[in-house]
């Protein structure tokens, strides 16, 4: 495993350093075109904000200065990877988990930036994953939503210091379910239940919350503002904000516009941002800066991260957090280290292998003005 640390000072050959400019020159190219929508967005970062490194593993990154990453493990063929921090009473440990390309669940609990603690393998196969999601609830229970390429949607409950599995076989939900394009699980403090936000087959969005001591739910239906369903979703993403007590929900749309949803004692819908290619997004709230977060992955591999405040979309000013190489999935959270945390699994093309990264920074160390 290799450590790697933008921040630190690194010793490279001639050719490497050559690599370097030329790596350079193209990341100037790229912030001069600004790569999140105009206007008060601006250009996200200059070339001099970068600093580009090719550490000796299967894929490059390169992160904002103020940004530090490591190799928390490397694998082989595709991935899908969720992360939160388990808040108290939890066990006040950072989670990973990783879907493998043998349908297991390798998960990494640690304390902070790296510090490995946990690793295990959750020893049931779920056959080809699609898509991970994690959340804690109030009751200290840490749940992981498994959506599977073949239909199945699945929960593996986790508990205990270092979060061991609860049950022995996941829980399989029922047919509301199994024709769902997209699942993605979250707990809500407004009213203190889990909730499922699910792309239908017939393209509806919807809200599921598990009717009491059944296999059946509620479903309420996400709509625009207009009234009017969404149209060719890329990726979803659900929270609770504390700063406004209120659940969240981030859908980006093929048109590269992140629209925010927000429901509770208020609820309304809005688009917040237009990320050019944006095909993942991740999204949560951060009690270390009071803000809300969106990290997205777009289609040239680039991962980029902005921030807004809670009062319903008053977006503050972008961040640029990171970008790889070929990269599959991202995973974001706050912990309680005081970091914000961004987990990126990224593929060798070549080798079909691949390394998982995990990034932190804060985001006072990161603000980039628009125009400067």
């Amino acid at each position: 495993m290799v450590n790697e640390n933008p921040g630190a000072g690194t010793s490279q050959s001639n050719g490497l350093s050559r690599i370097n400019k030329r790596l350079a020159t193209l990341a100037a190219i790229v912030a001069s075109l600004g790569v999140i929508g105009g206007g008060v967005w601006g250009a996200v970062a200059h070339a001099n904000d970068l600093r580009r490194l090719l550490p000796h593993v299967s894929a490059a990154i390169s992160t904002s200065a103020g940004a530090q990453y490591h190799v928390l493990t490397q694998y082989r063929n595709g991935i899908s990877v969720a992360g939160y921090y388990s808040y108290p009473p939890g066990d006040k440990l950072q989670h990973v988990i990783m879907a493998m390309s043998d349908g297991k669940l390798d998960h990494r609990a640690f304390h902070g930036k790296g510090d490995s603690t946990v690793d295990r393998v959750l020893d049931y196969n779920f056959g080809d994953i699609k898509q991970l999601s994690a959340y804690q609830s109030d009751d200290r229970t840490q749940h992981v939503i498994v959506e599977t390429v073949q239909g199945p949607t699945y929960e593996v409950s986790l508990q205990g210091v270092g979060a061991t599995p609860g049950p022995s076989v996941p829980t399989r939900y029922g047919s509301d379910l199994d024709d769902a394009l997209n699942v993605v699980g979250y707990y809500s403090r407004g009213d203190r239940q889990a909730h499922l936000v699910v792309r239908q087959r017939d393209f509806s969005l919807q809200v599921l919350t598990r009717q009491t001591a059944s296999d059946h739910f509620d479903k309420e239906e996400l709509l625009q503002a207009d009234g009017s369903r969404f149209d060719g979703i890329q990726s979803i993403a659900a929270y609770y904000a504390d700063s406004d007590k209120l659940d969240h929900i981030l859908v980006a749309t093929i048109d590269g516009k992140l629209h925010e949803i927000w429901r509770g004692a208020k609820s309304g819908e809005h688009v917040i941002n237009t990320v050019s290619g944006a095909r993942s997004v991740s999204a949560y709230y951060s009690p270390n800066d009071g803000f809300q977060h969106v990290v997205t992955l777009t289609d040239k591999g680039e991962i980029l991260h902005f921030r807004f405040e809670s009062d319903l979309g008053n977006a503050s000013t972008p961040i640029s957090v990171a970008t790889t190489q070929a990269p599959d999935a991202v995973a974001a959270y706050a912990a309680g280290d005081g970091y914000e945390h961004v987990i990126v699994g990224a593929t060798d093309v070549s080798s079909h292998g691949g390394s998982v990264y995990e990034i932190w920074f804060r985001t006072d160390a990161l603000q980039v003005k628009p125009g400067n």
